[in-house]
């Protein structure tokens, strides 16, 4: 196995175990600690290769390296703030929510929609993901969101094509933009032209997911 094959098997059996504990957010601070120890192992695999001569394969070192060590920073913020052994009603204090307030993510990545789920959870909302457009549509179809997380680039829809479906069922939903794409302006600017409520760049910060949400409600 090639040393580029070796790292694309360690990101799938990273992505296997965020997808293992997005479902539920009482065992957070395990999950948090077995993705750690996943995205460790491969950082180190990543610099074992930083040698290689391949272009392809030093770039994806790169991105490994740092892409690993702003999501283990992001990890551990998240843990610290919200330890798994105090229940969200402890964290929220009593009647700072009088209704349940329900919330879509729709990212095609595992890990990010394992991490929101679980961040805002913790938080005391009530919590669906999609992986993707049409999955997100059906959703949107069958229930009312407050806020919807919407991944700009998704595999087989752009997000701002999932906003066109949805936008006439969840006439009063408040759209959050998520990329990662370098191109920040012009995404940006295509997103508040379609009428999005928020904009947020990957990776992002705990703290910058609470103030959109606290602000948009």
């Amino acid at each position: 196995m090639s040393t580029k094959e070796q790292l694309q098997a360690q990101i799938r059996q990273l992505e296997m175990l965020v997808t293992k504990y997005e479902d539920g957010y009482e065992t957070f601070a395990e999950s948090v600690n077995e993705v750690n120890n996943q995205l460790a192992v491969l950082k180190g695999y990543a610099q074992m290769a930083a040698s290689e001569k391949d272009p392809v394969t030093r770039e994806l070192v790169t991105v490994i390296i740092s892409t690993g060590s702003r999501i283990q920073s992001l990890l551990r913020s998240a843990a610290d703030r919200f330890p798994s052994t105090e229940p969200a009603s402890t964290i929220l204090g009593p009647g700072k929510k009088q209704t349940m307030v329900s919330i879509l993510v729709v990212d095609d990545e595992a890990m990010v929609r394992g991490l929101l789920k679980s961040l805002l959870t913790k938080l005391g909302y009530g919590v669906v993901v999609a992986s993707s457009g049409p999955e997100a549509v059906q959703l949107c179809s069958k229930q009312r969101f407050d806020i919807i997380f919407m991944d700009y680039r998704l595999e087989d829809m752009t997000g701002l094509e999932v906003l066109e479906q949805v936008r006439p069922i969840q006439a009063t939903a408040r759209i959050v933009f998520l990329t990662g794409d370098p191109n920040i302006a012009e995404v940006q600017a295509s997103v508040r032209g379609a009428g999005a409520d928020g904009f947020i760049t990957k990776p992002f910060e705990v703290s910058e997911i609470e103030r959109v949400v606290e602000r948009l409600l």
